[in-house]
């Protein structure tokens, strides 16, 4: 429950992974029983973030301009929950207007939700790790 948040989407992938017969099933560490255990599940988790990464963060990232991308990026490296503006001043040159445009700009492409001024988190679970 704590890799999901209450996503649906992530709800749905963790499920599907789990079940037997599906593809990250077979990649799981132990693969001698047909009942989920909480050991399989562990080592699921590995590859249901691989997924995560590859079919749902990049594509939102990827579609995002690279001074976007870069300032997304640059946010890992501050206190999290919540974003806050300031703290995302003191790990880039860029201007505090120009900082305030990408993040509005994130904002209304659905990566942060803005909390209230100057403070965000993001929509998407984990996204900061």
């Amino acid at each position: 429950m704590d890799d999901v948040e209450g996503y649906p989407y992530i709800v749905q992938l963790w499920g599907h992974c789990a079940t037997v017969g599906a593809e990250p099933w077979e990649e799981a560490e132990d693969i001698t029983t047909d009942s989920m255990t909480a050991s399989l599940l562990v080592g699921l988790r590995e590859t249901i973030f691989r997924r995560l990464d590859h079919d749902f963060y990049s594509p939102t990232i990827d579609s995002l301009t690279p001074a976007e991308q870069h300032l997304l990026q640059l946010t890992g490296d501050c206190e999290y929950p919540p974003l806050r503006t300031a703290d995302i001043h003191r790990v880039t040159s860029r201007k505090q207007g120009n900082v305030n445009v990408l993040m509005r700009r994130l904002a209304d492409q659905g990566v942060v939700y803005r909390l209230q001024k100057g403070t965000y988190e993001y929509t998407a679970p984990k996204l900061h790790e």
